[in-house]
């Protein structure tokens, strides 16, 4: 769709105050609504609005879990609810990286959070024994550090 239509589009979006209509709009057409030619465009309520999605975004406030990532969550919910703690440990070590954003810790329950915590831990702990004797042998200390 050309600019000028969305641009359209938000300007009476914002207007009649369905901000959570304009949001995604938004959000698909950020490089092309923050150009400087296409942002005088919009009216000032969609500029404020962009300038709060800005601020959102700046803050980490932003941050916004996909539907598969929800859905992830909640199947390693179900999965600690229903004691099956060798799957959820399986999906937990393939989405690490999910279970470490501030958003994903607060879909967990408190059971799953519990679990996630231990896992982590012992995670940790198995990595740091595993460098530990791999490079053992590769490690020296020099005359000082034995001196002292």
């Amino acid at each position: 769709m050309k600019i000028e239509g969305i641009i359209s589009i938000i300007n009476t979006l914002c207007k009649s105050n369905s901000f959570s209509k304009a949001r995604p709009i938004i959000i698909n057409e950020w490089k092309r609504l923050t150009e400087s030619r296409n942002y005088h465009l919009l009216n000032t309520s969609a500029q404020e609005f962009i300038k709060i999605i800005n601020s959102e975004k700046e803050d980490g406030r932003f941050e916004v879990l996909s539907h598969a990532d929800k859905r992830t969550l909640n199947v390693i919910n179900e999965s600690v609810k229903q004691a099956q703690f060798r799957y959820a440990r399986q999906i937990m070590s393939e989405h690490h990286a999910l279970l470490e954003k501030p958003l994903a810790q607060k879909w967990l329950t408190q059971d799953a959070k519990i679990i996630y915590d231990a896992w982590k831990t012992s995670f940790n702990l198995e990595f740091t024994l595993c460098t530990d004797s791999d490079f053992s042998n590769s490690f020296s200390l020099s005359d000082e550090k034995i001196s002292k």
